[in-house]
């Protein structure tokens, strides 16, 4: 909506340096990110698999998600419930959107395949709960 955020937040254009600037803060970000996964979120992933003798395959698919999308979800769900706004759901279908457009397409670019076989059950079900939601 137009006048939704404060005239202080969208009257400053960063030229020059400042633009550049930017794009190195961003750069640094992931890089840092990056390196606090590698030293700490993959070796909880994998003293959790091997604390509760979860196969590798399994814990990357289910801890590995949790990790990346359980923040996303407790503020979601904080959204829904305290504050009773609709952001909450529109966040969760627009990631969810994102993540089967984007990832699973760029899977099937770098797939060692073509035409990547896709098994019948688990198509079906995906499908089936997305046309719920």
């Amino acid at each position: 909506a137009a006048g939704a955020l404060p005239e202080s937040l969208t009257a400053w254009d960063p030229t020059g340096v400042a633009r550049w600037g930017w794009w190195l803060l961003i750069a640094w970000l992931f890089a840092a990110q990056a390196k606090v996964c590698d030293g700490f979120f993959i070796p909880a992933i994998e003293a959790c698999s091997r604390r509760f003798s979860i196969p590798e395959d399994v814990a990357g698919a289910t801890l590995m998600a949790f990790g990346c999308n359980g923040p996303e979800l407790f503020v979601n769900g904080f959204a829904i419930f305290v504050t009773h706004s609709d952001v909450g759901v529109g966040t969760i279908v627009g990631s969810e959107i994102f993540n089967l457009l984007c990832i699973i397409g760029g899977a099937t670019l770098v797939a060692p395949i073509s035409p990547l076989p896709v098994e019948r059950a688990p198509f079906a079900r995906d499908a089936g709960f997305y046309a719920l939601a």
